[in-house]
């Protein structure tokens, strides 16, 4: 390395550790994190088996159906309705009776 390519890594240095202390404190925080979002992480999986549980128990295949279509895929009661030839008011009526049972 000639004079000046040593001068200019020479000058490389600060701004490297002012990097490295940035990247310290994002690790650090990380750190800090990583336990209580792998925790939220694992209480919202064991949420969503639980609801999937409780929908797949559901013994009627019509309110299963439904209770899937609403709850896991986020259709409309219309969309639910459209698609098993029922009037919205019926798939209302079957959710709401699907939902009682999962109470139950």
């Amino acid at each position: 390395m000639d004079k000046k390519e040593i001068k200019k890594t020479l000058s490389n240095y600060r701004k490297l550790m002012a990097q490295a202390g940035k990247l310290e404190v994002a690790l650090n925080i990380y750190e800090g994190c990583k336990e209580e979002l792998t925790q939220q992480l694992k209480v919202c999986l064991e949420s969503a088996k639980g609801i999937e549980k409780a929908i797949n128990g559901q013994q009627d295949i019509r309110k299963r159906e439904i209770l899937i279509r609403k709850y896991i895929y986020g259709d409309t009661l219309e969309d639910i309705a459209q698609r098993l030839c029922f009037s919205s008011r019926h798939i209302q009526r079957l959710l709401d009776s699907a939902v009682c049972d999962i109470a139950l």
